[in-house]
């Protein structure tokens, strides 16, 4: 995705007026990103995102980063694979080693699938615990090679596993904006 200035109302790419209804999840250009592509936006969605409370956990499977989310009670656990090789090599900037309290930062965009408008916009704090693993994550997986079978091995994770599942498995988890730093999953 182009850098250019987001806003509500108006289109995540200017020409593309429909999405497939899946979530995103990404590291590219330094900046972590869900992109979450809904049709027919209700105002509970809406507002779970906007203002909920959101969790967020991820695991490593084989080659495969899941990135996990949760927004209130309106938007249950969901999962987005990831892997840095997909990612255009123009964007792909490894991510800092993070120490003690630093934080990485995740920026929320909600689209309305069926018209490519952005609903929504929202930036949380990811805790220090969580913010390093998941940078060590991606840096593990872009020194490796991207493996012939990744397409297999995400349709195998997500045939075996339920979001509940892969959230016990998590390497890390917490709570958006969350001053604590607690033990993972929850």
């Amino acid at each position: 995705m182009a850098s250019r200035q987001l806003a509500v109302g108006q289109p995540l790419e200017p020409g593309v007026p429909r999405y497939e209804e899946l979530p995103e999840y990404n590291y590219r250009n330094g900046e972590h990103r869900l992109l979450l592509f809904m049709e027919n936006i209700t105002l509970d969605e809406l507002a779970a995102v906007r203002e909920g409370d959101a969790k967020f956990a991820f695991t490593v499977i084989g080659d495969v980063l899941i990135f996990q989310y949760r927004f209130g009670s309106a938007l249950p656990w969901s999962d987005a694979a990831y892997t840095w090789h997909r990612v255009p090599e123009e964007e792909q900037i490894r991510p800092p080693a993070l120490e003690g309290p630093q934080r990485a930062a995740l920026l929320i965009i909600l689209v309305e699938a069926t018209t490519g408008i952005v609903q929504a916009l929202r930036m949380v704090s990811l805790s220090p615990t969580m913010s390093r693993r998941l940078h060590e994550a991606i840096n593990r997986q872009a020194a490796a090679p991207l493996p012939a079978d990744y397409d297999d091995q995400i349709r195998r994770i997500f045939e075996r596993f339920t979001s509940k599942e892969l959230r016990d498995l998590a390497l890390a988890s917490c709570t958006g904006g969350d001053v604590a730093d607690r033990a993972s999953p929850y």
